[in-house]
């Protein structure tokens, strides 16, 4: 049995599960109505048709409780508040977009620990969001993730995965004045001198880059060098030799020979 607590609401909201959503609830009648109709037919057949009422009961039961309720303009108004009031502990907290997918240190127990700590108003909001929005067949309705937020907290130098950083330059007074030398702005075009010079640098830095070998350039593999195991077989690196040397009887043999010999 599902718990649910008295609410200021009025409305018995479960704490330990969420409302099923408008499709599982369309889903959920059509088997219902399926189910009832092959039962009132008569010329329909079953096996077991004792089993067959105790699942429609099932359904029936199912969808008792798991479609969201109706609610007065009142007690929408009490929901509405609170989900808000929700979300915005929920949010700030939540590790972030970047954090979830590059996995930082650190990144897997702030989110065990995020969730741990917020399971209940979590359960709570998806609840509130389908009452609200019951029959909206639109599928987010009540995802979390549509409201993860982007700032990180956590350092991503080593994250499992890695990505890529972008440097901006700050909107000083002095980039300003650089920028609009040389590509203008509302008030004054462009400097052509200014143009040309950066046009130059850049065709010089260019040559330059193109001169350098290419940094994701691999060096070359050094050859391998056969060894041969005790019992005469050849491989081609030590690490294959030795692996062989484990489960040849015959190396175990000349093992054996030369260990007595010593």
């Amino acid at each position: 049995m599902s718990a649910a607590t008295d609410d200021p609401t009025g409305i018995p909201i479960p704490t330990d599960r969420t409302y099923l959503s408008h499709g599982q609830v369309e889903e959920l009648k059509e088997d219902v109505t399926s189910m009832e109709r092959s039962l009132a037919d008569p010329s329909s057949q079953f096996s077991d048709r004792g089993g067959v009422i105790r699942q429609l009961q099932q359904l029936q039961k199912d969808l008792t409780t798991g479609e969201p309720p109706d609610t007065t303009s009142e007690q929408r108004d009490a929901l509405s508040r609170e989900e808000r009031e929700l979300l915005s502990e929920i949010k700030p907290a939540m590790p972030s977009q970047a954090e979830m997918r590059r996995r930082p240190p650190g990144a897997v127990g702030k989110h065990r620990t995020f969730e741990k700590a917020f399971k209940s108003r979590i359960i709570r909001w998806k609840n509130i969001r389908r009452i609200l929005n019951k029959g909206n067949d639109d599928p987010d309705i009540s995802n979390l993730e549509m409201h993860r937020g982007t700032n990180s907290t956590l350092n991503m130098d080593n994250a499992f995965i890695p990505g890529k950083d972008y440097f901006i330059p700050p909107a000083t007074q002095a980039y300003r004045d650089g920028h609009d030398r040389a590509f203008g702005s509302k008030d004054t075009p462009a400097d052509p001198g200014e143009v040309q010079s950066l046009l130059a640098r850049l065709s010089e830095l260019e040559k330059q880059v193109a001169k350098r070998p290419a940094a994701e350039a691999k060096a070359p593999r050094k050859p391998s060098v056969p060894h041969d195991a005790r019992c005469g077989s050849t491989f081609k690196s030590l690490a294959g030799a030795m692996a062989h040397e484990r489960s040849c009887s015959k190396c175990a043999t000349a093992t054996e020979q030369s260990e007595a010999k010593a």
